[in-house]
């Protein structure tokens, strides 16, 4: 029978109800976590500093282009990506930095190192990087670029200069090879301009030397043709330099490509590769096979897998190829790449060629134009080649001019891939701290929180807290539940001036009550009470397991002390009386005897006594109470050996002795874990129960004295649970909560004391 009612206690489901009981249990620990987390957060939200945020968008502009075997969207991944680093590299940076600095603004933003305390220390470009945010956005080629301050003017600047200075990095790059033209023409151009100062000199002076400031028109006729071959010639060697300049650099950037090349080459051999290039040449080859059958046609379910292999074969290789190009060349098709390199090479050389066979023409003529000078006078020769030198150098210089200018231009006009889409606009308001959601994430923790930690130490909690713990970890019938009884200081005021004024036998019944209201003993001084109910409901249990015709020993303990097993045998043994049942109480706990002090007896002269020394009977040692049917055996004197005294072939005589005489024998025993006399007295009565009180019994105590009873071949017949609060553990369809809603809530101020109060 027992057994079976552990089974059904075990497989007890968990009800929403206990977990609504542990949340009442711990609601005060809730609130307070529930309340230190808002606070927290909310303090936290309007103390924290508000942050701005503003974004740029620019898009990546580049021409599509067919891979080796079909196209794939990792090229355009892989330059975004790309890109995305460009903008945090240092370079960037400090190009973005540099256009903050020349803002209006810079001297109130925190960027700039004078508003802060220790400005040596301060990194503008590690401040910029640490806040920059980079995205691109999903299937386009456009990138965000967003930033964070404190100051919105700030975050607008930050956002909109880091787009420019990638747009003019990215511009420098795509310019380098007409910044070398520029650059080349611009020597050439000063270099010219020096020559042109030092000729108008040198004309100047011999003018003024010699005298002579006129040349015959035929001079004159030859030195501007001469002047004129000198210029084309001049003209010609500035496009022969300025060629062969471009060839060279071009041939540099192509050297460079047969190297990535090269390294491409040597790892497009690789052991997977070749495995990738077998399989689709194998399948390729049963696929012709296969269809070369007249029982196979194109859509035939293994031709149609195995086109599905080399697919997926193909689409497999070129991405691995891709990979490796994409990131040793740097660009999303590096063949294309050079083929364009190769046929800008092939302009130059064909520009270079041309320019250096009119080099040497346009040499020739200029030597005959030097012969014919040479023939005429001494003086009128020296003049002329000082006003012809100075034609060719103010020629020259009007010409470098022109095409520096021309360079200049085509520099200018030339454009990298970034184009910036929508500027970053001051922003309105704050993004952080976003106060809606700072305070429903507090609310979210704080009930989280406090609602997990109540699980917490609900779970590392040892105490029987609930009927569920009773249920869970007692799993022993229950025979009652016993309502905390409350004792009120103001009845006992209030006996004692009933006391103080009261005289003879009133005055000594006055005292009974106050001391029976002191020791709790409820079923006597307030039998009406909804607590006396429930030791009734006790009691009726007890009786159903008497055999009739035969007395019943019974014997309470409990697993602890300060569990009230004292308390409860002795309103049971008054609630047995109650019936016209002969019943007797002895006093076992030998060691703190509490019977004599409950019912205002003397100790001495007890079971101890008798048990230690036997020569008088047995009757000379029961003592009479008020109360009609019930005796006492008090516990006599502390013996040093109570367990050998209890163990005893002296105690079984007083069983046998009691038995004979009462209907009930009631045995207040000591507690079961501190001492084992509890344990010798279990198998020498008929009835063991196990008191047992809410908050104060612990899971493992009660598991481990149940172990204990077992070693010795005993148990427990049921438990009396004690300390209940009737509104927190009954349900609506238990027989003690409906006794307690309709009669209790009267009785409950009466629990105190009989007497009733004047007004």
């Amino acid at each position: 029978m027992q057994d079976q009612f552990y089974e059904q206690t075990e497989e007890q489901e968990i009800k929403l109800t206990d977990y609504l009981h542990i949340i009442s249990r711990y609601k005060w620990l809730i609130i307070a976590i529930f309340v230190l987390v808002v606070a927290a957060t909310v303090i936290y939200t309007f103390h924290s500093p508000k942050i701005y945020s503003a974004s740029s968008t620019i898009m990546l502009e580049e021409k599509s282009s067919e891979n080796l075997l079909f196209s794939s969207m990792a090229n355009k991944a892989t330059s975004i990506n790309n890109y995305i680093e460009i903008l945090k590299s240092r370079p960037v940076l400090e190009a973005a930095y540099s256009i903050i600095q020349n803002s209006e603004i810079y001297p109130e933003i925190p960027l700039n190192p004078a508003n802060h305390e220790e400005p040596d220390k301060f990194s503008p470009i590690g401040a910029i990087k640490e806040k920059l945010a980079v995205e691109s956005q999903r299937e386009t080629d456009i990138i965000k670029i967003s930033y964070e301050s404190t100051h919105p003017g700030e975050a607008k600047l930050v956002a909109n200069a880091l787009a420019l200075g990638l747009q003019n990095k990215d511009n420098e790059y795509a310019r380098i090879e007409f910044k070398n033209v520029r650059e080349f023409l611009e020597n050439r151009l000063d270099e010219t301009e020096r020559r042109l100062r030092n000729s108008e000199e040198d004309l100047r002076s011999y003018k003024i030397d010699k005298g002579i400031s006129m040349l015959s028109e035929e001079t004159t006729q030859i030195i501007e043709q001469s002047a004129e071959l000198e210029l084309l010639l001049s003209e010609a060697e500035t496009e022969y330099a300025v060629a062969k300049n471009r060839l060279d650099f071009l041939t540099s950037e192509l050297s460079d490509q047969d190297k990535l090349l090269s390294d491409v080459n040597s790892i497009i051999t690789t052991p997977l590769l070749e495995q990738l290039r077998r399989e689709i040449v194998t399948n390729q080859s049963k696929y012709l096979n296969l269809l070369s059958k007249p029982s196979y046609s194109p859509d035939h379910p293994e031709l149609v897998a195995l086109k599905n292999q080399i697919d997926n074969a193909k689409r497999q290789l070129n991405e691995e190829i891709q990979k490796t190009t994409n990131v040793k060349a740097g660009t999303a098709d590096p063949l294309v790449y050079r083929a364009d390199l190769i046929s800008s090479i092939s302009k130059a050389r064909v520009e270079k060629n041309i320019a250096e066979s009119k080099v040497e023409n346009l040499r020739k003529s200029v030597e005959q134009y030097n012969r014919q000078l040479s023939l005429l006078p001494d003086a009128e020769i020296e003049l002329a080649r000082l006003e012809r030198n100075n034609r060719i150098n103010e020629k020259t210089y009007t010409m470098l001019n022109e095409k520096f200018e021309e360079a200049r231009i085509a520099e200018k006009s030339k454009m990298g891939k970034i184009r910036i889409v929508e500027e970053a606009q001051l922003p309105e308001a704050p993004i952080k701290p976003n106060k809606k959601m700072n305070l429903l994430i507090a609310i979210v923790l704080g009930l989280g929180g406090g609602i997990g930690s109540s699980f917490l130490l609900h779970s590392l909690d040892s105490k029987i807290r609930t009927f569920d713990d009773v249920r869970n970890y007692v799993s022993l019938p229950i025979l009652g539940t016993i309502p905390f009884i409350r004792v009120h200081d103001s009845d006992i005021d209030y006996l004692e001036k009933q006391i103080k004024n009261a005289t003879g036998e009133g005055k000594e019944e006055l005292k009974h009550i106050k001391q029976q209201v002191e020791s709790r003993l409820i079923t006597n001084y307030a039998p009406k009470s909804s607590t006396s109910e429930s030791f009734r409901m006790l009691r009726t249990n007890i009786v159903a397991k008497k055999k009739k015709g035969q007395p019943l020993s019974l014997l309470v303990t409990s697993s602890g002390p300060k569990e009230g097993k004292s308390t409860i045998i002795s309103n049971l043994a008054v609630a047995l009386s109650q019936m016209d049942k002969k019943v007797i109480l002895v006093d076992l706990d030998l060691r703190r005897p509490m019977q004599h002090k409950i019912f205002n007896l003397e100790k001495n002269e007890g079971i101890s006594d008798f048990l230690y020394d036997h020569d008088k009977e047995l009757e000379t040692f029961i003592k009479k109470t008020k109360i009609d049917n019930l005796d006492i055996i008090t516990s006599g004197f502390i013996p040093p050996n109570p367990s050998e005294l209890l163990a005893s072939s002296h105690m079984d005589e007083v069983l046998d002795i009691l038995k004979q005489k009462y209907d009930y024998i009631l045995l207040d025993t000591p507690p079961t874990m501190a001492v084992t006399d509890s344990i010798i007295l279990a198998k020498k009565v008929d009835f063991r129960a196990l008191v047992v009180r809410i908050n104060q019994a612990d899971k493992i105590v009660i598991k481990r004295i149940k172990e204990i009873l077992d070693n010795v071949d005993s148990d427990f017949t049921g438990a009396i649970i004690n300390g209940i609060h009737p509104q927190k553990y009954y349900s609506s369809y238990e027989y003690n909560y409906y006794y307690y809603y309709y009669y209790g809530k009267e009785d409950e101020k009466k629990d105190g004391a009989l007497p009733k109060k004047s007004s």
